[in-house]
């Protein structure tokens, strides 16, 4: 047993999969409360420093754009850019889509689709084989497991998907989330990747 032990902690640590580091992006825009109070931001425009009022966002417009089937990306923080670095060094495909219910508690019958490869490119459904329905099935199968802090994993259409969880993670997020605990499920996340 202890043998066993140290090789774990000797073997050298697994890199992030795509679908790590799109969670991590995703989780993290979430969980960042500061994009819910507006405030005031510096900018450069025009080559000068100029104010303005930055609004808050809620749910997903906090979400400041998302990498498209890993070719097109309207967002280049270090984590999406480092999943597209990833993705296209080995020849990966991906999307990923939020299905939740504005806000409210989770249930199979009001799972929808809210923010997704779909929602910002309505071609990509059929070029690239995404098959809305198909998915939708997939999160609101997910939702048990997500409950009880697993994943799930499947097969569907020509992707392999992933359903991780976003969950409510501090007492200010019940400001606006009516109804729910710490610790509740508020978004279901979709992750496709193929090769």
């Amino acid at each position: 047993m202890l043998i066993l032990a140290i090789a774990l902690a000797l073997a050298p640590a697994q890199e992030p999969t795509v679908t790590d580091l799109l969670h991590a992006y995703y989780d993290g825009v979430f969980q960042d409360l500061s994009l819910t109070e507006g405030k005031w931001v510096e900018v450069e425009q025009n080559g000068k420093a100029v104010r303005r009022w930055q609004p808050a966002r809620f749910g997903v417009s906090r979400i400041r754009g998302t990498p498209v089937v890993g070719q097109h990306y309207l967002d280049w923080t270090a984590l999406s850019r480092k999943a597209a670095e990833e993705a296209k060094a080995n020849g990966v495909e991906y999307f990923a889509t939020v299905y939740g219910n504005g806000g409210k508690p989770l249930s199979a019958e009001t799972l929808a689709k809210r923010f997704g490869p779909e929602a910002v490119n309505s071609t990509s459904m059929n070029i690239k084989g995404i098959n809305p329905d198909n998915h939708l099935k997939f999160a609101k199968l997910a939702l048990e497991p997500i409950r009880k802090g697993s994943t799930l994993q499947r097969k569907v259409d020509t992707w392999m998907l992933e359903a991780r969880g976003v969950f409510l993670s501090k007492p200010e997020c019940l400001k606006c989330h009516a109804g729910m605990k710490v610790g509740d499920p508020v978004a279901v996340m979709v992750y496709g990747t193929r090769r």
